[in-house]
């Protein structure tokens, strides 16, 4: 079988790091379940999976990268 991935599963050095720069218990929650369900797909013999990361912004106002602008007219 194989199965195509999309979530925020990442390397454990890489999440611990960021876990402790900011406090995010939901992410932690779900990344211990996507890790989980990837480390169950894994042990079986007859899967190949394509993992793909993606990254979450938070909710705005504190997002980095998602802006919106005011519109004035001209």
């Amino acid at each position: 079988m194989k199965i195509l991935y999309f979530g925020s599963a990442c390397d454990k050095e890489w999440f611990e790091e960021a876990s402790t720069i900011k406090a995010m218990p939901a992410h932690v929650a779900q990344y211990r379940f996507e890790m989980a369900l990837i480390t169950g797909f894994s042990a079986r013999n007859d899967i190949d999976m394509d993992l793909y990361y993606l990254y979450q912004e938070p909710y705005y106002p504190k997002g980095k990268f998602l802006k919106f602008y005011s519109r004035k007219k001209k």
